[in-house]
């Protein structure tokens, strides 16, 4: 729930603003649950806050979408 929250998927606090949700919400959305979509909204939007991303985790995620955005 804490990724959630500080994600903007849902009220903030001080702890879940802390965190960085993008990492794991994208490899979740794309190892577990295979939502490709949610998993691209989640690179894009770590992209967007200027939030560091795992490279690795963006090439597994084009290798399984076969998307490359």
């Amino acid at each position: 729930m804490r990724f959630l929250e500080a994600s903007g998927l849902g009220e903030t606090n001080r702890l879940a603003a802390a965190c960085d949700p993008y990492n794991p919400l994208v490899g979740l959305y794309d190892s577990v649950s295979r939502e490709y979509d949610k998993s691209w909204e989640g690179v894009h939007k770590a992209q967007k806050s200027k939030k560091w991303i795992a490279p690795e985790l963006v090439e597994q995620l084009k290798k399984h979408s076969g998307r490359n955005n």
